[in-house]
């Protein structure tokens, strides 16, 4: 049986070694220098979404619930694990349009909120979701990225338009959102975040988002300066 070598390794060995694990233990203590630990929510006074959604605004009235109900009842213990307040109501304006809303606030603001984007919430409910891209919409002195679905469940056509806030930034779709995350990130601190998605029956597409435009700048023109903050975080300002 040959004998086992109880040479040490090369010098050269020994360096590329010591240097790995210098880089390793460099990189976990930079990654803990940098993990957030401030809740951004914290910062200011917390939002009660219930009461700061106003009931009427611009052209549009509030309706009972029953009658234009947004998220299944099954999903909503599901949505409470992941957020901090929810808000679904149904408004119809002097011309009988009717648009139903639904807002959705974490105070953390996670991949698992992902939950109560269209392309999920829609599709749990056994809907067949497209999506149709990005517009920018005019709000103020503010343009912000606003996403279209449309989602078919047998002879229900429902167009959808949808925004996220990530912290105080209105993001758009995929990386652009997780880059926000990321910002926040470096400053230690962890985002909140909220989706407003609005909705209404109907296979015209044009038509639905003219008509889903002109609502959430109606909102956004009659909200206050908390509501504005509130709901389009920096836009709003």
């Amino acid at each position: 049986m040959p004998e086992l070598s109880a040479n040490p390794p090369p010098p050269a060995m020994r360096r590329r070694a010591f240097l790995l694990g210098g880089l390793s233990l460099g990189a976990l203590l930079l990654a803990e220098a940098y993990r957030p630990r401030q809740l951004l929510a914290h910062t200011r006074s917390a939002y009660d979404y219930e009461a700061l959604v106003p009931t009427r605004f611009g052209e549009w009235a509030q309706l009972p619930l029953q009658q234009g109900q947004v998220v299944d009842p099954g999903l909503a213990d599901t949505l409470s694990r992941f957020y901090s307040q929810t808000v679904s109501r149904a408004y119809i304006d002097e011309a009988q349009h009717l648009v139903m809303l639904s807002l959705a606030y974490g105070e953390v603001q996670s991949d698992a909120m992902r939950v109560h984007l269209p392309e999920v919430c829609y599709t749990a409910q056994g809907f067949d979701v497209t999506a149709l891209g990005e517009r920018p919409l005019r709000l103020g002195a503010a343009t912000i990225p606003l996403s279209l679905a449309a989602a078919v469940q047998g002879q229900r056509e429902e167009m959808i338009a949808y925004f996220v806030r990530v912290g105080e930034s209105v993001v758009g779709r995929g990386m652009r959102r997780k880059l926000a995350q990321m910002e926040y990130s470096l400053n230690g601190l962890i985002p909140d975040g909220l989706l407003l998605r609005v909705s209404s029956f109907g296979h015209d597409a044009e038509s639905a988002f003219g008509l889903h435009r002109r609502f959430i700048t109606q909102l956004f023109d009659a909200a206050g300066p908390l509501q504005r903050q509130a709901i389009f975080g920096k836009t709003g300002a």
